[in-house]
């Protein structure tokens, strides 16, 4: 199966982007990078993550570039035949991109 990169959009979502990361480290499909894509936050969301998922990367914007943007940045260091955009706040279901990867792969 081919390789998933995920890109996570934060602003100052420390309150459920764990469960987001945690939603897509529980998928079926298990070559999954994840790639957080961070706009700014100053209530901690950086830290949480290196934290509890230090083997997640990270870009730091700096500043709230919006969500277009913010995907762009996290499109310079994907290395997956499939991407998937998220905001920080969605929760996946088990099976959503173990789906849609064979789903893409016969079409």
């Amino acid at each position: 199966m081919k390789r998933i990169t995920a890109i996570i959009v934060n602003w100052n979502d420390k309150n459920v982007i764990g469960e987001c990361i945690q939603s897509l480290l529980n998928q079926d499909q298990s070559e999954i990078d994840i790639i957080i894509s961070d706009n700014g936050s100053n209530d901690g969301s950086i830290e949480f993550i290196r934290e509890q998922f230090p083997s997640i990367q990270i870009i730091e914007n700096g500043k709230n570039l919006g969500f277009g943007s913010a995907v762009n940045r996290g499109l310079t260091v994907a290395r997956g035949d499939y991407l998937i955009f998220l905001n920080s706040d969605l929760m996946l279901d088990s099976k959503c991109i173990g789906e849609m990867a064979r789903f893409l792969d016969y079409n």
